[in-house]
């Protein structure tokens, strides 16, 4: 199911030229948590999880940006501040090597957060 949900995200971000967007939240309030059916006390491990969902659909199309978007900001949560940077440096590259162009506003924003910038 979870595979699905990456294809079809790199579908929808070709057709879009890259404007998609796609990210996954914590939920901060237990009523989120129960509607779902999961303890809230796994939140930590759901972004292990989704990291790996990230590195998934960037293996099966690495210049899908919101995917690194998504992985910088489980890593930040997860307090990987070196992990969350080496992921905006390998879009950064993979960007201007495959496209000629550089990351967007949203994803630098994103970079400054995660490297104490704002």
């Amino acid at each position: 199911m979870v595979m699905r949900v990456v294809e079809r995200m790199i579908v929808l971000d070709h057709l879009s030229r890259g404007r998609a967007l796609f990210g996954i939240g914590r939920g901060l309030a237990r009523r989120e948590y129960d509607a779902c059916g999961v303890d809230m006390n796994e939140a930590r491990d759901r972004f292990d999880e989704a990291i790996g969902w990230y590195l998934k659909g960037l293996d099966a199309d690495p210049i899908v940006e919101s995917f690194y978007q998504g992985l910088m900001r489980c890593y930040g949560k997860l307090d990987r501040r070196t992990e969350s940077i080496a992921a905006y440096r390998r879009l950064k590259q993979t960007l201007s090597i495959t496209l000629g162009l550089a990351p967007s506003p949203v994803t630098e924003k994103l970079y400054q957060s995660l490297r104490g910038g704002t």
